[in-house]
């Protein structure tokens, strides 16, 4: 019975150690296959990337081949209407301002509060004007100072109060 103990325990560690291996191997094989697809990332990668640069010459060259063909008037008009479109924004932007420049000019909310609104509600600014709400403490102008001189506590009352502490 000793013997079949002893096989028993000997075919456990073999099987244990036969285990452990097919571990490591199937470790190993998980690290090939993670660097395998890490590899064919960047195959792929580089692949796509010289495709997009090719597709994008191409383009280029036809886009050039296009203006090289296109006259000089149809240039000259781009240019007309664009330079007119700057022109037409900027004055309608100016105009903008102007009207929110005097709108605040002309603000007479007689010390109360004001909202201001812009782009729809986009933008919303509050201005408060009325100073009997604000809250700060008032100023010493309009408040009396009163001059006092400070009072020492005589040592007895210091001392008593000790003793009834302690």
């Amino acid at each position: 019975m000793a013997k079949w103990f002893r096989s028993s325990a000997e075919h456990r560690a073999r099987k244990a150690y036969k285990k452990a291996q097919k571990e490591k191997v199937r470790s190993k094989r998980d690290e090939n296959k993670a660097f395998l697809d890490q590899g064919m990332f960047y195959f792929y990668l580089i692949v796509g990337s010289q495709v997009i640069f090719i597709f994008g010459l191409v383009a280029f060259m036809m886009g050039i081949g296009k203006v090289l063909a296109t006259p000089w008037w149809i240039f000259l008009f781009g240019a007309v209407l664009l330079v007119s479109g700057c022109i037409y924004l900027y004055r309608k932007i100016k105009r903008q301002f102007r009207k929110i420049r005097s709108a605040f000019k002309e603000i007479n909310i007689g010390g109360g509060n004001c909202e201001i609104s812009v782009m729809g509600g986009f933008l919303t600014m509050r201005v408060e004007q009325n100073p009997g709400r604000l809250l700060e403490a008032p100023g010493s102008v309009h408040s009396q100072v009163l001059d006092a001189e400070p009072v020492e506590p005589s040592s007895t009352s210091q001392h008593t109060t000790l003793e009834s502490q302690g």
